[in-house]
């Protein structure tokens, strides 16, 4: 739908590099890196309505990149949030290391 895109443009990130680590720890001469990857659930829960609520802020850039209607957006942006609705949410990342 775009979402990924339009809201990795937004925040500076990319919804790959996460894929990278921990390489560039241990490029950077880190030892004893750790990588761990929480993902949360959408649906009726906080994860679901932060990312209706996401949706919802950039449905006009979202539309103007994949042509989906402002109505299409915000039938996508309530099942997201709505129970019984179940998916996984934004990814967070960490990694970590010793110098």
């Amino acid at each position: 739908m775009g979402v990924w895109e339009v809201v990795a443009n937004a925040i500076g990130t990319s919804a790959d590099w996460g894929r990278s680590l921990p390489a560039p720890l241990t490029a950077l001469g880190m030892r004893n890196v750790r990588i761990d990857l929480c993902t949360p659930t959408v649906g009726d829960t906080a994860m679901g309505r932060f990312m209706a609520a996401t949706i919802r802020l950039f449905a006009k850039d979202i539309s103007a990149i994949k042509n989906n209607s402002l109505n299409e957006i915000e039938e996508i942006a309530k099942r997201v949030e709505s129970a019984g609705f179940y998916d996984f949410g934004y990814a967070n990342i960490s990694a970590w290391g010793q110098r």
